[in-house]
């Protein structure tokens, strides 16, 4: 069974979301780039600023927290980078 991961930024506060809305699409953009060369997952879309990759069940685990680092690592800010992972059978679950 395959298994979709959607990695994107954790929820912020309004006036944190305003600064950054415009750089999270930016960030999720270089994390493309650095997936595209280390990643072990087909990236299958990108939403806003949230990566889809497709893998399979026994993998998911291991391949949402690659894309996580990989996320997370894609700039350096005066703030920690926080992620959400969220795992599904289907986008619609995710």
């Amino acid at each position: 069974m395959l298994e979709m991961l959607t990695v994107g930024s954790a929820c912020m506060t309004a006036a944190q979301d305003r600064r950054a809305s415009s750089i999270r699409p930016d960030i999720a953009k270089l994390a493309m780039v650095a997936w595209a060369r280390e990643g072990r997952a087909p990236l299958v879309l990108q939403v806003h600023d949230s990566l889809v990759v497709e893998t399979s069940s026994d993998q998911a685990l291991a391949v949402g927290e690659e894309l996580a680092r990989v996320m997370t690592s894609a700039a350096s800010l005066a703030v920690p980078l926080e992620v959400e992972i969220k795992r599904g059978e289907s986008l619609a679950e995710v």
